[in-house]
């Protein structure tokens, strides 16, 4: 492993282990739509915060950075909902 790939490793399985975490719990609990939203609305919380997080310990967390963050935890959390509401 690289360096920074050894570095990094801690962050990303954290990641790995919140998502695995949130598909299981969304399996877990197959027909209550209550449930699901909350588990995929702390999700795409926890993955805006995981980013902000890693960022500010690499020291390079910029505007753009969490506003990218924002942006793919709202338009996942939402794509998510809206095939959980609508299909």
């Amino acid at each position: 492993m690289k360096p920074k790939t050894k570095k990094h490793f801690l962050h990303y399985s954290i990641l790995v282990l919140v998502s695995l975490l949130a598909i299981a719990s969304i399996i877990y609990f197959p027909n209550l739509k209550i449930t699901k939203s909350t588990i995929v609305i702390v999700f795409a919380l926890s993955y805006f915060l995981w980013g902000i997080f890693h960022h500010t310990i690499e020291k390079d967390i910029h505007p753009e950075i969490v506003m990218e963050y924002l942006l793919f935890s709202l338009l996942g959390a939402g794509s998510v909902l809206a095939v959980l509401y609508y299909l």
